[in-house]
């Protein structure tokens, strides 16, 4: 896969401190991710009649639409119908393949005071997916045999999100090691002197440290 980013926040000052003596990263439930339609999809039935998409919402009692044109219902699901219970689900730890977007260091760096690390999943054996953007929630012909995956619906979200260009690693467990993967730590522009001197102190000489600058041609970092 070669280089990811991580982007973390300047406070709380912990996570920061807890990646780099730790060297992992977190991975939250689905549902403490910041896109509210996260983990959600359409289920498209086809040749439903119309008697029988109304028994279902009347015994269900989910969200549907019905066209009598091509006789297929849509049902609003999420990644939990899926699952027998929450333990089934993956935890997920976010990633991008940049770290030039000025967004990303705005949202996810506060506000280009925090950092990114930089790692290398070359020869890795942690599975990463990347994420595919698409225009309206994703719609999945399901059946006997064609149930999505955890993991294909949430690396589904709408092209509201291409910006972040993410990737994904599933997981159990509520942190993933990325011991000897971290390359580089870069600090925001707007990095204080003291959160330098921290980095520069906790990673010693084996892993670099430099700091993002603004290139005002390319509205970049």
């Amino acid at each position: 896969m070669g280089f990811l980013y991580k982007f973390r926040p300047s406070e709380p000052l912990g996570h920061l401190v807890d990646i780099l003596l730790e060297m992992r990263l977190y991975c939250a439930p689905y549902n403490e991710l910041n896109d509210p339609f996260e983990g959600q999809f359409i289920e498209e039935l086809t040749n439903i009649s119309h008697p029988m998409a109304l028994t279902y919402m009347l015994t269900k009692g989910m969200p549907l639409s019905y066209s009598q044109v091509d006789r297929t219902m849509n049902i609003k699901k999420s990644v939990q119908d899926l699952s027998a219970s929450k333990t089934d689900l993956p935890r997920i730890c976010s990633l991008t393949s940049s770290h030039s977007d000025v967004r990303m260091w705005s949202l996810y760096a506060s506000g280009h005071n925090g950092v990114a690390f930089e790692l290398n999943f070359d020869g890795c054996d942690i599975k990463t997916h990347e994420v595919i953007y698409e225009p309206t929630l994703k719609k999945w012909s399901t059946g006997l045999l064609t149930v999505p995956s955890h993991e294909e619906v949430l690396t589904r979200k709408t092209e509201h999100w291409r910006y972040e260009q993410e990737y994904r690693i599933f997981t159990k467990e509520e942190y993933v090691s990325v011991a000897n993967r971290i390359r580089r730590v870069i600090l925001g522009a707007r990095a204080t002197p003291m959160l330098e001197t921290l980095v520069r102190r906790l990673v010693g000489h084996n892993i670099e440290v430099v700091k993002a600058s603004l290139d005002f041609d390319g509205v970049r970092v």
